[in-house]
């Protein structure tokens, strides 16, 4: 599929350009030292990861994937939080593997490593 945008209105409408390798980088090596939330009110803590996803950013995101798999270790997920730290990972390293030229499996590979270090 392809999806054509007009240029011109890209910062019009949000789009920003993928990020480069050393950007991937940072994200990645940025997320052991990344807070985490650690609400317990499920509402609340939905409700802000979900705020930090519609960001764009990507380090905000990183912190939604932590946050969420360290909970998913703790005490498990519930549905919806799932589907969200699936969401999450998908929007992290799709750009993350066209940044470092690598597979969706080595991108991910080297997300499981940053998160080992949390």
């Amino acid at each position: 599929m392809k999806v054509m945008i007009p240029v011109d209105a890209c910062e019009q409408i949000g789009v920003r350009p993928i990020i480069d390798a050393e950007q991937a980088e940072a994200i990645l090596a940025a997320i052991p030292e990344l807070e985490s939330i650690d609400d317990t009110n499920w509402n609340k803590r939905y409700r802000e990861n979900m705020v930090q996803l519609k960001s764009g950013d990507l380090i905000r995101t990183a912190g939604v994937i932590k946050s969420l798999t360290l909970r998913e270790r703790q005490n498990g997920l519930s549905n919806g939080e799932r589907k969200m730290l699936h969401s999450a990972k998908q929007i992290l390293l799709s750009e993350a593997m066209l940044a470092l030229e690598c597979s969706y499996e080595e991108a991910e590979a080297r997300l499981y490593e940053a998160l080992e270090k949390t």
